[in-house]
């Protein structure tokens, strides 16, 4: 899951490159125009693209290629590692194509627009970073066989498939040059989200997307934190998902959970929230097997709150019941305050699982 419609209801072009000037993404700032006035109410329903519907069900790994066609896309990693002194952090990678309509395609008039984002987080910081290209001339885009997925030097190298892959990004952040090197191998499993891969947002407004995920992925490496790198090791979760509007007018933002459970299970929930937040998620087995969860199957409370530094307040610590599968969890981030302070701003962090199974994983919230 990714971003908020709240959010990403008011991001605007700000500036399109031309000949040799900057290529710029879409930034949530003052401007006079709508962003309906210029396409980029990309959660709500968008004409002249492709429509998500119930008759296509997505295929891994054909669907790990991007859908031009369609209005919003990403690729998106998450990792939580140890060190060998036992210090844990969590890594993002992730990267976003948006489509713009051919009339609104300027500059060398691809239509299609990438955004990433990386970051890293430790109990007491973190580090984020984001870059912005065009598609069409190289700097950014997906290719299947081999699989690659880039913006400058912010790549997922694979070999004939996905996985394995090496996943890697310098970037500067507080003053400080940090990156990772991260060798991702996979875990096997396979979760098509919601009924077979298309899932369902809203209990009746027509919001959908194509949705998609790999998790318990086994994953090596190196960061580079206060200029030394070191070695990790640990567990990562990959999304892919793809819409042409998947929020409703009434939808501000939503809570959403990826956990890779220690008894090798892995679960998804999700809360978007509205005057009546519509809930999902899915519940996989070690051996494969996966159970789709709605409403009536998940309990979500938040119990703790943390202000930011920001001076905003929003729920970082919450119990997860799944009463018929006998899971009753609690989740508290690593660093409350993983504030992704950005261009699109939401929280995104690692995430510890105690009470009837253990666990991590990480914890997304957006239009707060």
């Amino acid at each position: 899951m990714k971003l908020s419609r709240k959010l990403f209801g008011s991001m605007l072009v700000m500036i399109v490159a031309i000949a040799l000037g900057s290529l710029i993404w879409w930034g949530r700032q003052p401007t006079p125009q709508s962003s309906a006035s210029t396409g980029f109410d990309v959660f709500a329903q968008q004409s002249g693209f492709q429509a998500v519907t119930p008759d296509y069900h997505p295929e891994y790994p054909k669907d790990m290629a991007a859908h031009p066609g369609f209005a919003t896309e990403w690729w998106y990693l998450t990792a939580t590692l140890e060190d060998s002194q036992g210090q844990t952090y969590g890594v993002q990678w992730t990267l976003f194509r948006r489509a713009i309509r051919a009339e609104q395609a300027l500059g060398w008039a691809s239509p299609q627009l990438y955004m990433a984002h990386v970051a890293i987080t430790r109990a007491d910081q973190q580090w984020e970073a984001e870059r912005f290209a065009r598609g069409g001339i190289g700097q950014a885009g997906v290719t299947l066989s081999p699989f690659q997925a880039w913006l400058d030097d912010w790549q997922w190298q694979g070999q004939a498939d996905p996985f394995p892959a090496t996943v890697e990004a310098q970037f500067e952040a507080q003053n400080t040059e940090v990156g990772f090197a991260l060798q991702v191998e996979d875990s096997g499993l396979r979760v098509k989200q919601g009924e077979q891969g298309y899932s369902i947002r809203h209990e009746s407004a027509p919001s959908a997307s194509y949705y998609f995920s790999v998790p318990q992925l086994r994953i090596t490496g190196t960061l580079t934190l206060d200029g030394k790198s070191f070695s990790v090791t640990g567990k990562g979760w990959f999304d892919k998902e793809w819409s042409s509007g998947a929020m409703a007018d009434d939808q501000s933002g939503w809570d959403w959970f990826g956990l890779n459970l220690d008894d090798g299970r892995a679960l998804m929930v999700t809360q978007i929230r509205g005057p009546k937040p519509f809930v999902f998620g899915s519940l996989t087995s070690a051996d494969g097997k996966v159970r789709s969860l709605d409403k009536h199957a998940i309990r979500m409370v938040p119990v703790n709150h943390a202000t930011l530094s920001d001076k905003r307040t929003l729920p970082v610590g919450w119990q997860i019941r799944i009463p018929d599968e006998g899971i009753n969890v609690t989740t508290q981030p690593l660093n409350p305050d993983s504030w992704m302070a950005l261009s699109i701003p939401y929280w995104e962090g690692p995430v510890r699982v105690e009470g009837s199974v253990s666990g991590r994983g990480f914890m997304e919230a957006t239009g707060y």
